[in-house]
């Protein structure tokens, strides 16, 4: 589940009646006054998800990952069509896409999809584009020490 960043639109998947990736999408803001939830659209998949999310700041498009894919997805019509961001070029053999996050910089007007991968690397998507602009590596592994406190 995910919530638009106004929070009148709620997101969700899982797996529908004929084993497909169901999605949906709906208008929460007229939950409050009682007058119950509209489903605003939906959609089924070929393709097992990980991660659904909203675009930031935007009510019409989310963002998925499954273990090679990004897809970007418009609610329009009623319905989600999806696209595919192309990153065979920039994922290494056997990388998979762990997670998801989507910003968009004080400065900048250009929504950005956030991807972490297994190797420990960050993909900065341009929503504009549909292209990686720059991939981040994670500093070497600090050996994580717990601390308890008493």
């Amino acid at each position: 589940l995910a919530f638009s960043s106004s929070g009148q639109s709620l997101c969700a998947f899982g797996k529908g009646e004929r084993r497909q990736t169901s999605l949906a999408v709906w208008d929460v803001s007229q939950l409050a006054s009682m007058r119950g939830v509209l489903l605003r659209a939906h959609a089924e998949s070929d393709r097992t998800l990980q991660t659904l999310r909203f675009a930031a700041r935007e009510e019409d498009r989310l963002l998925s990952v499954s273990p090679t894919k990004l897809l970007v997805w418009r609610v329009k019509n009623d319905t989600l069509r999806p696209c595919a961001v192309a990153l065979q070029a920039t994922l290494q053999p056997s990388e998979t896409l762990t997670g998801i996050e989507s910003v968009r910089f004080n400065t900048q007007p250009t929504v950005y999809a956030l991807v972490s991968t297994s190797l420990g690397r960050v993909l900065h998507v341009s929503l504009d584009t549909l292209a990686v602009t720059k991939v981040t590596a994670s500093p070497a592994c600090l050996p994580i020490r717990v601390f308890h406190l008493l």
